[in-house]
């Protein structure tokens, strides 16, 4: 595993982009549009397994942010 100080992990199954969520790290707030929760739902949230791993997780499928 690499960790460069941009924040993104490279691993052997794929890179993962990390970013902070704490207000102390941000700036610059205006408020969501409108439909942002509508577009988030979209997004259907599923449980999973990765390839060759027996842990289920909960996220998004990458194909189906690229459709909403």
């Amino acid at each position: 595993m690499v960790i460069p100080r941009r924040g993104t992990i490279s691993t052997p199954k794929g890179d993962v982009l990390t970013t902070g969520s704490d207000v102390r790290l941000k700036t610059d707030f205006t408020q969501a549009s409108e439909n942002a929760s509508e577009r988030i739902e979209r997004l259907g949230v599923c449980e999973y397994r990765m390839k060759g791993e027996t842990r289920r997780r909960r996220g998004f499928i990458a194909q189906q942010a690229e459709k909403s």
